[in-house]
């Protein structure tokens, strides 16, 4: 794939039969485009199995020539940071042990390499992000803490709503500000960052940036004031960031998270 190039987001309706390019969003309808928005013709679990068909189908709609991957620097403009404090951070996690830069096989030590299963993902992701954002606080010690954000396993966990009849999808990872919630029940809303993670080392996981992007169009949603969302897909090994606004998205390069390019 070009860099910089628009992905063509591709959807099967009905009577037609297109090509499904990969890294891309993909949806798949059922007969028809129309969904009745009366709540009282359908049983709750069949209008949640309906609304998140239409979510699917929105998404991939209003997203038709409006993403863009592997977009040259993406990680450096979007998150410019000083090259000292790299290094240093990079020196602090293979002194503690959390890195193994060995040239054969370079990796991080608390991140399984060949998993039994998606969710065994879940848990070393959100400690390793822990432990590295542990280490710039501590470097930087003056400044505020990383706006408290929380990082959580988050996929078996439906994410507050002010709707009843949102789709009931769940992201696998969240980055999220908790603040002082009541009942501990996280609202879309407070979501900074959701994270599809799949157990699969696929280069370019195009259903998975479905599933992304249906957790950002619910940010939107839930968030009138949000003007952007970062998104992270993980197959694996393998990681993408994403930046979606409410004109379209774009993306980095895949990379591999244990490389030693990415890490310093």
């Amino acid at each position: 794939m070009l860099e910089g190039s628009v992905v063509e987001v591709k959807t099967r309706m009905p009577g037609t039969s297109l090509p499904l390019p990969v890294n891309t969003p993909i949806a798949t309808v059922g007969s028809t485009d129309y969904f009745d928005s009366s709540h009282a013709r359908t049983g709750f679990a069949e209008r949640q199995k309906e609304l998140g068909d239409k979510l699917a189908y929105d998404v991939v709609a209003e997203l038709w020539h409006h993403v863009f991957c592997d977009v040259p620097d993406f990680l450096e403009t979007m998150f410019p940071v000083d090259e000292d404090l790299i290094s240093r951070v990079f020196i602090s996690v293979k002194n503690s042990n959390l890195y193994k830069a060995k040239p054969k096989m370079p990796r991080w030590t608390c991140y399984p390499i060949r998993p039994s299963n998606e969710a065994s993902l879940y848990a070393p992701f959100v400690e390793l992000v822990e432990k590295i954002q542990g280490c710039l606080q501590c470097m930087q010690s003056r400044q505020p803490a990383l706006n408290n954000l929380q990082w959580q396993v988050h996929s078996s966990i439906t994410p507050a709503t002010r709707d009843p009849y949102i789709p009931a999808i769940k992201p696998d990872i969240i980055a999220a500000h908790t603040g002082s919630l009541v009942d501990g029940n996280i609202p879309w809303s407070r979501i900074v960052v959701p994270i599809e993670v799949k157990k699969a080392a696929t280069e370019y996981p195009g259903p998975a940036i479905l599933q992304l992007l249906k957790y950002v169009r619910l940010i939107f949603r839930e968030s009138p004031d949000r003007c952007f969302v970062f998104g992270i897909v993980l197959a694996r090994l393998n990681i993408a960031v994403y930046l979606a606004d409410r004109t379209g998205v774009i993306g980095s390069t895949v990379f591999d998270i244990h490389a030693v390019s990415a890490v310093g």
